[in-house]
C-alpha cells in the first residue's frame, strides 16, 4: 500500500467507556520524502491526503468532529455536519464507538457527500491493528465508488430497457442451456430470468421432439438451427419456428446470431424472437377464407338460379358440400321437425349446424364422416357454418318474400284474406262467372252487438271474440267459397259456382245461425249477432265492385230492418239506401241553410204554481222538397253517418242564442234543458265547448239544464260523471232523461252528478185513470221514483203529460214540474216568447 502509513502513537485510554484518543501520523509525500507529523493535540482533527482517491483521516474524543481533504481549500477542515448529513454521522458514531470500546475492526462503511458540483459516493474501510497494553492502532482510508455506482446503475438502466422489449431475447451455450433470458422470454415459459438460466427449453416444458426434431414425423427441431449457427459461425433468420409449452403453440420469428463470451472466450449464440402466431392465425383464415369460397360461391350460383328453393336446388347443394369436403354425407333439412335420423354407422361422427336467420330457425345443415379421419377439423366447420348463414340469408329472403305476401293479402288479427285480396278474388270469379254463365254471390256481414262488448269488457276482448268468429266462419266455409275479413266487424264471404239464387241465400243462414251461438272469451260466453246482406252476380253486373256496394246496401237493410237477419240485394232496398243517401245529402245543405232548420220550444210547468218556468228546446226540418221531416227520421240518420255531432253543435247555439235574448227582454228568467247525445259525451272537451257556447252568447249556466239518457250514463259512468261533473261545478243542471226505462240503478244515484230525475213517460201514461179509483199498482213505479228522488235529494219532472188525469196523479205524487200535450205542445220561436210573456203579464 503506497504511501505506507504507520500510526505510531494513537491514544492513550484512560477508562474503556470514556476513551481519550491521542494521534500522531508518519509518512511521506508525493516524491517518498518522509514526513513527520508531531502530535496534534491541541487540534481538533488532523487530515492527510494522497492522490484522488485516498485520504487519510484520523480522529478522536467523541467523534464529534471529522475531516476530509478536498481539491477545494475552502472546505478543508470544515465541520462534519456541514459536510455529512445527520443519517451518515450517526452511522459513523455507531462504526468507530464499538471499535474503540471492544478492539473489533469497524468494518466498511457507504455514504455520499454532496459538492458544490457534484454528489460523490465514499466507501470508509478501517481495520484495527492491535497495540501494546491500551494502545488501539486504527488504520481508515477511503475510496471514491462514484464511478461504480454510475456503472451499476447503467447497468440496471439496461436490464431494464431489455426487459420492457416485448421481443424474447437469449444467450445460450453450444449445449442449448441458456446463459441469459430478459422477462418476455422468462415469461412465457412462467419461469423468472434467474430460474431459467442454466437450463434448457425442454428442462422449462418444451417437448424434446419440438426442441430436438423428430425425423418420423417430419419435425425439425429448433436446436438443429442452434447447431447450424454454432458450425457456420454465421447469422440465421428463421421465418418460421415452433415452439410448445404447456400445450400453448407459439409461432416465432427468430434472428441467431453467434458470439463469443470476452472473458472466457466461450461460443454462444444470441436470439431476438418476434411472437408472429396472430399472423399466422390471419394467414390460416385467409387460407380457410380461399378455399370456402369456391364452395360459397357455388351455392351462391345454386341458389340464385332456383325460383324456389326446392328438392332439387337442396340435392346440388348437398352434393356439392360433399365433394368439397370429401365426406360420407352431407343433406339438408328445411322442416319443422328437430328429430333427427339414424347415423349410418356408430363409427359415424356428425356434425349439425343450425340454418338461422335473425332469429328464425329455417333447417339445419348436416355432415357425416367417419371418426378416424382426421382430415375433418374446425376449418371445416368453419365452411358449414358459412354455408348454413348462405342458405339462411336466402332462404329468410325467401320466407320475407312469402310473409309480406301474406300480410299484404291477410288480416294480421284472424289470418283471414284481406280486402285486397277478397277484391282480387272477387274480380276473377265475376270475370268468370261472365265468361262460363256461372252463377257467383258475395255476402257481407257485420256483427251486432259487437260495439257494446268491446266498449264495456275492452279491445282485447273484442280482438278475441273477432277471432273466435273468423274460427266459425273458416269452419264450415265450402270449399268453393272464400271468408275475409274487411276491416272492424265486418267480414265478407265470396260464394263462387252456385247452384241456384236460393242457394246463396242458403249459404247467409248457415253462416248466421253458427254465429248466434254463444262465443266464450276468458271464461264469458257472449252472444252476438249479424246482419247480413247479399249480392248475386246477374248479367246487368257492372264487375265486382258493382256486387260489393249491393251486398252492403242489403246488410244496411238488414241492420235498420230489426238487425240479426239476412237480406239479398233487391232493387227496393236499392231506392230506401238511395233515399237516405239523399235525405243525409240534404241534411248537411239544411245545416248551412238559415231557412230549414229550426228550433220549437216546449213549456215546462212548475205543478206547485202552474205556471210555465221553463223550455225543452226541439229541432225541427223544413225541407223544400220534402216537407216536414220528422226528427224520428233524420235524427238516427245523423247518428249513423256522423251528422249528429255538427248538428248538436248547431241546436245548441240557436236553442242558447235564442232564449239569452229572451231572458233579457223578459221580466222571470227562463230555464233551457237541451238533449245531450251520446255521441257528443263521448268528446273528451264537450264540457269545455259548453262553457265556450255559454261565455260567448251570454247565457247564464245556472239556467241550463241538459238532460242525459239514463242508459249512456249507467254504461260509461266514470268518464260521464267528470265531464259532467266539471259543468255542474259550473252551475249547469244536469237532469236523467227518460228514468225508469233503462238500467235503472238505483245505487248510482247518489254518485251521479245529477240534479233531477224526468219520469219516463210509459210511466205516466199508467196514470191515465179515475183519481176516485185508487189503483196502487199504476201508481207504484211512479210513486217509487218521486220517493226516491225525494230521498236523494233530486227534483222531478213528470213529462208526457196528455190528460187531465195523469196531470192530477203527477201533482198528488209530488212532482215539481210537468210538460205534456196536455199542457203545451212545442211552439216555434216566436210563439213561445209570446207564450211566456203572456204567462209574465198575467
Amino acid at each position: 500500500l503506497q504511501p505506507i502509513i504507520q500510526v505510531s502513537e494513537f491514544f492513550s485510554q484512560q477508562n474503556t467507556s470514556n476513551p481519550t484518543i491521542t494521534l500522531a501520523l508518519d509518512a511521506v509525500d508525493s516524491s517518498g520524502n518522509a514526513v513527520s507529523l508531531p502530535p496534534q493535540r491541541d487540534s481538533r482533527c488532523v487530515e492527510w491526503s494522497w492522490g484522488e482517491s485516498l485520504t487519510i483521516s484520523a480522529a478522536y474524543g467523541d467523534f464529534s468532529l471529522f475531516g476530509i481533504s478536498e481539491k477545494d481549500p475552502d472546505r478543508a477542515g470544515k465541520r462534519i455536519e456541514e459536510l455529512l448529513g445527520e443519517e451518515t454521522l450517526s452511522q459513523l458514531h455507531a462504526q468507530f464507538q464499538p471499535s474503540v470500546i471492544r478492539n473489533a475492526d469497524p468494518g466498511s462503511l457507504e455514504f455520499e457527500v454532496t459538492l458544490p458540483t457534484k454528489t460523490v459516493f465514499l466507501n470508509l474501510e478501517t481495520v484495527t491493528l492491535p497495540g501494546e497494553s491500551n494502545e488501539i492502532r486504527l488504520f481508515s482510508y477511503f475510496n471514491d465508488t462514484t464511478a461504480l455506482r454510475t456503472a451499476e446503475n447503467q447497468a440496471k438502466l439496461f436490464r431494464q430497457i431489455i426487459d420492457a422489449i416485448p421481443s424474447w431475447i437469449f444467450i445460450k451455450n453450444t449445449d442449448h442451456d441458456y446463459e441469459w433470458v430478459n422477462s418476455s422470454y422468462a415469461n412465457f415459459y412462467g419461469a423468472t430470468p434467474q430460474q431459467c438460466c442454466g437450463k434448457n427449453s425442454v428442462d422449462l416444458g418444451v417437448p424434446r421432439e419440438i426442441a430436438q426434431g423428430c425425423t418420423e414425423k417430419g419435425i425439425r427441431g429448433f436446436w438443429q438451427d442452434d447447431d447450424d449457427v454454432f458450425k457456420s459461425g454465421e447469422r440465421k433468420d428463421i421465418l418460421c419456428e415452433a415452439i410448445v409449452v404447456k400445450g400453448e403453440t407459439k409461432f416465432l420469428q427468430t434472428t441467431k446470431t453467434p458470439i463469443e463470451d470476452p472473458e472466457t472466450g466461450e461460443q454462444l449464440l444470441v436470439g431476438f424472437c418476434h411472437d408472429i402466431t396472430y399472423l399466422k392465425q390471419v394467414e390460416a383464415r385467409m387460407g380457410i377464407e380461399l378455399r370456402h369460397n369456391k364452395a360459397l360461391c357455388e351455392i351462391g350460383k345454386i341458389v340464385r338460379q332456383s325460383e324456389n328453393f326446392g328438392q332439387d336446388a337442396t340435392l346440388d347443394v348437398c352434393e356439392m358440400l360433399k365433394e368439397s369436403l370429401d365426406c360420407d354425407e352431407v343433406f339438408i333439412d328445411l322442416s319443422k321437425d328437430v328429430s333427427f335420423r339414424a347415423m349410418a354407422s356408430p363409427s359415424t361422427i356428425r356434425h349439425n349446424v343450425p340454418i338461422i336467420c335473425k332469429g328464425v330457425r329455417l333447417g339445419r345443415l348436416t355432415v357425416e364422416y367417419k371418426s378416424d379421419d382426421n382430415r375433418y377439423d374446425d376449418d371445416v366447420k368453419a365452411l358449414l357454418i358459412d354455408a348454413a348463414d348462405k342458405l339462411a340469408t336466402h332462404l329468410y329472403g325467401q320466407k320475407l318474400i312469402e310473409e309480406t305476401n301474406f300480410h299484404a293479402n291477410h288480416d294480421s288479427l284472424t289470418g283471414l284474406p284481406n280486402r285486397h285480396y277478397f277484391t282480387a278474388q272477387l274480380e276473377q270469379a265475376a270475370k268468370r262467372a261472365a265468361r262460363e254463365n256461372r252463377l257467383c254471390a258475395v255476402a257481407l256481414l257485420d256483427l251486432d252487438g259487437f260495439k257494446r262488448i268491446n266498449d264495456s269488457l275492452g279491445h282485447h276482448i273484442g280482438d278475441k271474440l273477432l277471432f273466435g268468429v273468423a274460427e266459425r266462419l273458416k269452419q264450415i266455409a265450402a270449399p268453393n267459397e272464400v271468408i275475409a275479413r274487411l276491416g272492424g266487424d265486418e267480414f265478407a264471404i265470396l260464394i263462387n259456382d252456385l247452384e241456384s239464387e236460393e242457394a246463396g241465400v242458403e249459404a247467409g243462414h248457415r253462416y248466421l245461425e253458427t254465429i248466434q251461438r254463444p262465443f266464450e272469451v276468458d271464461g264469458r260466453d257472449l252472444n252476438v249477432g249479424a246482419s247480413f246482406g247479399i249480392s248475386l252476380y246477374s248479367d246487368d253486373d257492372s264487375g265486382e265492385s258493382t256486387m260489393l256496394q249491393r251486398a252492403d246496401s242489403a246488410m244496411y237493410y238488414a241492420k235498420t230492418s230489426g238487425r240479426n237477419q239476412c237480406q239479398r240485394f233487391t232493387q227496393s232496398i236499392a231506392d230506401q239506401n238511395n233515399n237516405r243517401m239523399l235525405l243525409e245529402q240534404a241534411l248537411r245543405r239544411a245545416m248551412t241553410s238559415d231557412d230549414e232548420l229550426f228550433m220549437v220550444y216546449q213549456p215546462m210547468f212548475d205543478l206547485k204554481t202552474q205556471k210555465p218556468n221553463g223550455v225543452e228546446a226541439l229541432v225541427r226540418w223544413q225541407d223544400p222538397e220534402r216537407g216536414m221531416v220528422m226528427p224520428s227520421e233524420f235524427i238516427p240518420m245523423a247518428e249513423e253517418s256522423g251528422l249528429i255531432l255538427q248538428l248538436s253543435n248547431w241546436i245548441m247555439k240557436r236553442a242558447l242564442s235564442e232564449i239569452a235574448q229572451w231572458n233579457r227582454d223578459l221580466d222571470c228568467p227562463i230555464q233551457l234543458s237541451l238533449n245531450v247525445t251520446p255521441p257528443e259525451l263521448e268528446q273528451y272537451d264537450f264540457d269545455t265547448r259548453v262553457l265556450r257556447v255559454l261565455d260567448e252568447v251570454g247565457f247564464d249556466p245556472h239556467l241550463l239544464n241538459l238532460e242525459v239518457t239514463e242508459t249512456f250514463m249507467m254504461k260509461r259512468f266514470d268518464e260521464v260523471s267528470v265531464r259532467l261533473g266539471r259543468l255542474r261545478a259550473k252551475g249547469v243542471q244536469i237532469s236523467i232523461d227518460d228514468f225508469g226505462a233503462g238500467y235503472s240503478c238505483m245505487s248510482y244515484l247518489q254518485n251521479l252528478p245529477i240534479d233531477c230525475l224526468k219520469i219516463d213517460k210509459s210511466f205516466i201514461g199508467m196514470l191515465d185513470f179515475d183519481p176516485a179509483q185508487h189503483d196502487a199498482k199504476k201508481l207504484a213505479i211512479a210513486e217509487m221514483i218521486v220517493n226516491l228522488a225525494n230521498s236523494v235529494g233530486l227534483k222531478t219532472v213528470a213529462e208526457g203529460i196528455e190528460t187531465e188525469n195523469q196531470l192530477h196523479h203527477s201533482i198528488a205524487l209530488g212532482a215539481e214540474t210537468a210538460q205534456g200535450y196536455l199542457l203545451s205542445r212545442p211552439l216555434p220561436e216566436r210563439e213561445a216568447f209570446d207564450f211566456f210573456q203572456s204567462h209574465q203579464d198575467e
